[in-house]
């Protein structure tokens, strides 16, 4: 194969690949547009804190790609760009006076892309800190160290935030708690406080925020069947509204997003309405979303934090 044969291949796939990311449209923080609804961020939020507290104790990004472009990006794009170091579990990390923390340094999960900096920290107020995990009957708190990030693939960061008080409308900080009871995986997981802002890249290169979320819950149950109810709230700070959301939802081995079930979210402020998010489909990550005019997509769930 000569050089420039080479080039026009090499030209003509690189093309390919900008026309279906172009054409390709999801709800997650690959688009550079705030199009997530508030049921999906509270969807990455409860996952994230539900992981944390399975057996792998990981934020992993399952590999639900299916289709020709995602075989593309994840092959030729996402694994060369940010081919690195697997960011760490609790079963691989150390506790130190009843606090474990696992260290982030522009690592992935499961080859997703997305690249972590900073760290997640499980202090225990009960219970014994150990790698063996998930832990036995025991209480600890989930939180993140200052300038903890996630950039995906598209160059979007978005910020974890649980110590400084934040929410337009009632502040609120302080990670998640959760209370893990003997008969595992039965335990309750409370949102204190995580604040979310997530920031890009204009066409003119000055960094932008793109949405800024605060979530907070109740005391979400989860029974031994994995099922997790509960009430979540979040704080749109840019637009000025408040989603309160009504969750019943299951998760499967395999999968870190709902395998089925039910996020219904009520609108109020500057936005009203009641949008559903139904999980009741067979491939993980995919959700249909009926919004609040009454029409009904198919949405892609694209993290959990």
């Amino acid at each position: 194969m000569n050089s420039k044969r080479y080039l026009l291949i090499k030209a003509f796939f690189i093309l390919s690949i900008s026309m279906l990311n172009g054409c390709k449209k999801e709800s997650n923080d690959s688009n550079p547009s705030d199009s997530s609804s508030a049921s999906e961020s509270i969807s990455s939020a409860v996952s994230g804190a539900y992981s944390s507290s399975t057996t792998g104790g990981s934020l992993s990004y399952f590999d639900r790609k299916k289709n020709l472009f995602d075989f593309l990006k994840e092959t030729f794009v996402e694994k060369l760009s940010y081919a690195g170091t697997s960011c760490p579990t609790p079963s691989t990390s150390l506790c130190s006076s009843n606090v474990m923390t696992l260290t982030y340094s522009s690592c992935n999960f499961n080859n997703s892309g997305a690249t972590w900096n900073g760290s997640q920290l499980l202090t225990f107020s009960s219970g014994t800190c150990s790698t063996s995990w998930p832990p036995g009957t025991a209480t600890f708190t989930r939180t993140f160290s200052a300038g903890t990030t996630r950039t995906n693939a598209a160059g979007i960061t978005v910020t974890l935030d649980t110590t400084n008080a934040s929410g337009y409308s009632s502040q609120v900080s302080g990670g998640t708690t959760i209370s893990v009871s003997g008969s595992f995986p039965a335990r309750t997981i409370t949102i204190n406080g995580i604040h979310l802002t997530a920031t890009g890249t204009s066409q003119k290169g000055k960094t932008i925020t793109l949405w800024d979320h605060t979530i907070n819950s109740g005391a979400l149950t989860v029974t031994s069947g994995s099922n997790v109810t509960g009430t979540v709230v979040l704080q749109h700070n840019l637009a000025k509204y408040t989603a309160t959301s009504s969750i019943n939802i299951n998760y499967s081995a395999g999968c870190t997003h709902p395998s089925s079930g039910t996020i219904t979210t009520t609108y109020s402020g500057t936005q009203t309405g009641t949008e559903t998010l139904n999980f009741n489909l067979s491939t993980c990550g995919l959700a249909s979303l009926t919004g609040t005019g009454g029409s009904t997509s198919s949405v892609t769930l694209g993290h959990i934090f």
